[in-house]
Formats: C-alpha cells, sequence, structure tokens
C-alpha cells in the first residue's frame, strides 16, 4: 500500500473527475477520524495502511507499520492460530460465524490489549479491513461464553441421543459424532466409525438417497424413520431429525443432525400388544382431543370419543365409511388444494389435500375450519402424521386435533387491540415494536423504521426473531423474547446493566452495526396483557446508549483521578452531602480522627466531629458570608474537632463548595 501511494503521487490520471478526487478524501477523512482503529491487510498478511487510532493503540506510527509488519506481529502467539481459523471461517462462510471475536493485541511495550476485532473483505480483492475496539468486558463475557460452550458440550457428550455432522457428497462420510453416535451403532470410536461410508449404516441404501433428496429439497428432515444396521450387521429403527448447512458460495456444506435407537420404544409398544383393552381406554380417555387413523385410501378405520363428542358423529357413523374430508371446510380445502398444486406442479385433490404434506416426511400441522354434526363451524389445530407398524411399515395416517375456537377469539380480540396500539406505538418518541405471543412482529413505530432502515410493511406479521438482525446481524433472542429469563440468563445473551421494575426489564447490550462501529444499545421490554390479565405480547423500545455510555466512562475516568488526587494529598479532606452527610474522606481525614472509611462515608455528619459552641459559631459565621454574597470561597476557620476516642484537637478548616452543586 505504502508503494502503491508513492506511485500515485508521481503519476497522476488527469482524466480523474474532480469528484472522485473529493470523495477519496472524504473516505481518506473518515478512515484517519473514525475513532476506531482500522487497519487494510494485503493477502501476505502486511499492514498496507493503518488510521492514526490503530497507531495509538499498538504504539507503533504508521511508517513502522505499513509495509513492513505482519499481523502477526501484534498478536500473542496463543492467539494467532485462533485468529487464522476465525478468519478462515469468516470469509468461507463455514458454519455459523460470529461477527466479531475477542483477542490480545501485543503492543509496542509488549504488554495486551483487551480488543474485540471485526474483520470485512475488500470485494474483488484478497484484502481485509480490519476494526479494532477495546474491549476489556468483552473478554469477561467471553469467558462465560466459553463456560457455556463447555457446559454445552458436556450435555451433547452426556445425552443418549445421537449428535452428528456429516458429508453431502456420496457415499457420504461422518465429520463428528457424539459418544452416543459411536455407541449406538456399535463401533469402538469415532475414528473407527469414520473408516465407514455412511451409506453402510443403512439397511436399505435407498432410504440414504431418499434422506437426501428430503435434505437437498427442503433444507431439513424431522422424524424420518428408517432401519439402520450397526457394526455387528444387526438391525434397528432409527428416527433422524436433520438441518443442512450452506457456505458462502449457497451449497450445501455438511448437515447437522440427531439420530435416535427406537428398540426400547418399539419393544415397550410390543409388549402392549396382550392389553389392547387398556390401550383402547387410554385412546378414549383423551377426551380433550381428538385422535382417529384412516388407512391409506383415507377411510376412518379407530376414532375415539373425544373425536366423538367434538364433533356428534358416532364411531358407527364413521369407521369403514367417511374420510376426514366429511367435516372440513370445503373453501379451505379447494385454498389448499390449489396452494399445493403449484407446489406440486400436478393437480392434488382429494385425500391427497391433508396427505401430501406427509409423504414428504414431516408431520403436517395447520388450522382447519370443521363443522359438528349440526353444521356449527368451529377451529381446530389439527396434526396429520404417517401411521406405521414396528417395522417402520405405513398402515395409514394418524390425525390429532384440538380445538382452538375460544385461542381464536382471544386472537381475534387481540388484532382488535392492537390495531388500537399500533397507532399509539407508531408515533412514541421512541424506537418502539410489539410482538404476539408466536413471536411475530404486530408493531414497529417510525423511529425503528428510522433507525434500522427496515419498514413497518416489510416486518410485520413476520417473526423466528427477525427483528434481530438490524442490531446483531444474526436472528437471536432480544430482551422482548427473554422476559422469563433470570439476570443470570440475560448475561448468557450478552446484556448488562441490568434493572427490573415490576413486570419490566431494562438492560444494555454491546452491538456492532453494519459499518463496523460498535453501539451500546438501551432496551426497555414489558410483557402485554389482556384484560382478563392473560400475557398475549411483549413490547420493546430500544435507544442507542454508545454516546452515554462513552460520557460515563470519560466521567468515571476523571472521577477515578481526582479521588486519587485526594487519596493522596496531605490534608484531612471530606466532600459533604447538602444535608451535611458526609460521602468521601480520604486516608489522611480518617487518619486524624481515628476512623475508617466504611463507618464515616454515607453514615456520619460533618456536624458530629465539631465541639456544640463551635459548631453554632461556624453555622453564623457561615450564614453571614452567604447573606453577603461571598461566593463559594474558600472560606477559613479554626475549629475545634473531636475524635473518635473524645480527644479534642484544634485545627485550621477551609471549606469550598465545589461548583454547580450543593457540595
Amino acid at each position: 500500500m505504502t508503494a502503491d501511494r508513492k506511485r500515485s503521487s508521481k503519476k497522476k490520471n488527469p482524466a480523474s473527475p474532480a469528484p472522485a478526487r473529493k470523495g477519496l478524501a472524504l473516505y481518506r477523512a473518515v478512515f484517519e477520524s473514525s475513532g476506531i482503529a482500522s487497519a487494510f491487510i494485503g493477502e501476505d498478511g502486511v499492514f498496507l495502511l493503518v488510521n492514526s487510532r490503530f497507531e495509538q493503540v499498538s504504539g507503533y506510527p504508521a511508517a513502522e507499520i505499513e509495509g513492513r509488519m505482519h499481523w502477526k506481529d501484534l498478536v500473542f502467539p496463543d492467539d494467532a492460530d485462533r485468529l487464522m481459523r476465525y478468519t478462515r471461517e469468516l470469509l468461507t462462510r463455514e458454519g455459523i460465524v460470529p461477527p466479531a471475536c475477542t483477542f490480545d493485541l501485543r503492543d509496542r511495550n509488549g504488554q495486551p490489549v483487551p480488543m474485540l476485532l471485526s474483520i470485512r473483505a475488500i470485494p474483488e480483492s484478497k484484502r481485509v479491513v480490519i476494526s479494532l475496539v477495546e474491549n476489556a468486558t468483552r473478554k469477561k463475557l467471553d469467558e462465560k461464553l466459553r463456560e457455556a460452550e463447555n457446559r454445552y458440550r458436556a450435555l451433547v457428550d452426556e445425552i443418549p441421543v445421537g449428535v452428528f455432522r456429516n458429508k453431502v457428497e456420496s457415499p457420504g462420510r461422518l465429520l463428528w459424532g457424539n459418544p452416543a453416535v459411536v455407541k449406538m451403532y456399535g463401533y469402538d470410536s469415532l475414528a473407527d466409525m469414520n473408516k465407514h461410508p455412511l451409506i453402510d449404516l443403512y439397511a436399505d441404501p435407498a432410504d440414504r438417497k431418499r434422506f437426501l433428496e428430503e435434505i437437498l429439497k427442503e433444507g431439513f428432515i424431522r422424524n424420518f424413520c428408517v432401519r439402520h444396521k450397526r457394526k455387528d450387521g444387526s438391525l434397528f429403527m432409527a428416527r433422524l431429525s436433520a438441518r443442512a448447512r450452506k457456505n458462502r458460495d449457497n451449497e450445501i456444506a455438511w448437515i447437522d443432525g440427531i439420530v435416535e435407537d427406537l428398540s426400547h420404544e418399539i419393544a415397550a409398544q410390543d409388549a402392549q400388544d396382550p392389553r389392547v383393552r387398556l390401550a383402547r381406554a387410554a385412546f378414549d380417555s383423551a377426551t380433550g382431543v381428538s385422535i382417529c387413523t384412516t388407512d391409506m385410501a383415507g377411510t376412518f378405520t379407530m376414532v375415539n370419543r373425544g373425536l366423538e363428542e367434538m364433533l356428534g358423529y358416532s364411531s358407527a357413523d364413521l369407521v369403514d365409511k367417511e374420510t376426514p374430508l366429511l367435516f372440513h371446510s370445503k373453501p379451505e380445502l379447494l385454498a389448499r388444494g390449489e396452494e399445493l398444486t403449484k407446489e406440486a406442479g400436478y393437480p392434488i385433490t382429494g385425500m391427497e389435500i391433508l396427505t401430501f404434506p406427509v409423504e414428504r416426511g414431516t408431520p403436517d400441522e395447520r388450522e382447519w375450519t370443521w363443522a359438528r354434526h349440526n353444521g356449527d363451524p368451529f377451529h381446530v389445530l389439527l396434526t396429520t402424521s404417517k401411521l406405521t407398524d414396528a417395522a417402520g411399515r405405513q398402515l395409514g395416517y394418524l390425525f390429532t386435533a384440538k380445538e382452538i375456537t375460544a385461542k381464536r377469539e382471544v386472537e381475534e380480540a387481540f388484532r382488535s387491540s392492537c390495531l388500537q396500539m399500533s397507532g399509539v406505538i407508531y408515533n412514541l418518541p421512541e424506537a418502539t415494536f410489539a410482538i404476539d405471543q408466536d413471536g411475530n412482529v404486530i408493531a414497529w413505530n417510525r423511529v425503528m423504521e428510522d433507525l434500522t432502515g427496515i419498514t413497518a410493511t416489510d416486518i410485520l406479521g413476520k417473526g423466528d426473531y427477525i427483528y434481530a438482525i438490524p442490531f446483531y446481524g444474526e436472528k437471536r433472542p432480544m430482551l422482548i423474547d427473554l422476559l422469563a429469563a433470570t439476570d443470570a440468563g440475560l448475561e448468557e445473551w450478552g446484556y448488562c446493566a441490568i434493572r427490573r421494575k415490576g413486570n419490566a426489564i431494562i438492560a444494555e447490550t454491546p452491538t456492532i452495526d453494519p459499518d463496523n462501529n460498535v453501539r451500546v444499545i438501551s432496551a426497555l421490554a414489558a410483557p402485554i396483557f389482556d384484560g382478563n390479565g392473560n400475557r398475549v405480547g411483549a413490547i420493546e423500545s430500544v435507544s442507542d446508549a454508545t454516546s452515554r455510555r462513552i460520557r460515563e466512562a470519560v466521567l468515571e475516568d476523571s472521577v477515578q483521578k481526582f479521588r486519587e488526587i485526594l487519596d493522596n494529598t496531605g490534608s484531612a479532606t471530606a466532600i459533604i452531602d447538602e444535608d451535611d452527610t458526609i460521602t468521601y474522606i480520604n486516608p489522611e481525614f480518617g487518619r486524624l480522627f481515628g476512623y475508617v472509611r466504611n463507618e464515616v462515608e454515607g453514615k456520619k455528619k460533618w456536624t458530629e466531629f465539631v465541639v456544640p459552641e463551635d459548631l453554632r459559631r461556624l453555622r453564623e459565621q457561615w450564614n453571614r458570608l452567604v447573606l453577603q454574597g461571598s461566593g463559594d470561597g474558600p472560606f477559613r476557620f479554626e475549629v475545634r474537632f473531636i475524635r473518635w476516642d473524645g480527644e479534642v484537637c484544634n485545627e485550621l478548616l477551609t471549606v469550598t463548595r465545589i461548583p454547580g452543586t450543593q457540595k
């Protein structure tokens, strides 16, 4: 970069427009005066350009850094490998990588300086720009995060469910697995298991193909039941749920998932076969839930008492005669059929409207309108899944429904109140948004639009933590989602300065904005209740507290410096509040009067140390000076003071009012 700058100074392009030169000067000025230590680094790891803040942080002048020093020269060996791995994962987007990481910068004196590092690649080049922020508090947070990670790893290693990561390419290779995976398939170690392709774990290789087809199509798979094979050749039923993870090029890099051995579950079911009557009693006892089964064609094979009571039909009316289409809303079936037809590319009609989503390998859960035998409509939440036997063969379909009419009525009332509430929220002076019980955005005000650049029309009705992206660069819980969390739980998500007022929580958290600047966000979140006291949502207001936190840090630093001066002065010194309470004493004051700080500060008044006769005289003289308008002092008096042991000593007292205060 240094050489490039020299060449550009010798050879100027006369055709370069003046606005381009002004833009370059503007960007250079921003780079130099941003207040964030920043640097450009070339492909070979050598610094090309650093700003003045970087010089201050490192202790080196730019002339000694640019074109001369490698980034590793400013990093301790223990951090070098970790930073290289972080940079590689960030630039290649392998897995989930945080937007910043911490390390200790080695300054000119060889001393460690805790830093928060963020890296961004320069488009169409192999150069990067880095930003450094001194962040001692972040180091403590990192230690907590490492502890949480260790707890998480210990949990994964100890749970009886297999957790795995594997490659997609045929025949498939296991990248990582927890001890439960190794034990489940009868291998001696993870290394032993890695010697075999994943297709060897399938009793039928076609099942592996179906598994991958579903993953490639949907990006995930849930409750995929299949026969798997152990190392010794024995078979067992396994249930897999997995999700594809993509790299920077939006290609699937690997698959993360869990696998469960269903042997014990199936054995338990088989053991109950002689007690069918008991099973039927349990089936019928679920009166609050409607349960029914059908054959592959959709004809009822069994209904429980809960469905009979819910619909008003008898078992005899339905079994071997009707299908669930009997009581489904015809307009809803038609609309859902058109939706699935577009998705499938061929007509979806009849029972396939209910079963088509299930055939893709996952249960289907959605709300429907049903009609009772007398024609009265009501709302249900229906879950449809495959009905299989112990060997995994499909027998038909299982339908489970729960009436949600009351819930829908509450939601409708809530939506009505939300429309009124949204109008109020939209005009609030603080950036504010609200969500319902399902985490969907129901209000997003004007200030929030200005702060995030996202309009209300683009985000209303959306959930899955999408509202966190403008603040954290990723989907994650915000304070509005953590109202039930403990303070320790909030701290694990990076919140600090936590205060509670009734049901509301006030807290702060550091974030990095799209310009790689560290911001401190102050948030206030509280639940929303309906007229009956039921929680129906939550609301959060956010504000940028960065400037305030910086001022507080500067003020705290100044206070600390002055406290150090007062602590080391040779005169007995005290600071007194308006109510005569002593709020500070220096060591000399304690030595003179025979007290320690925690006996005096905030507990005693200065009048307790003065002989009563002198106190009256001192107050009279002080009042005369105030009436004469003699200013804030200093004023000097000869006073007799009382030590802790009752001894009286004569001292010269100097009193000065602290400007701008009553102290």
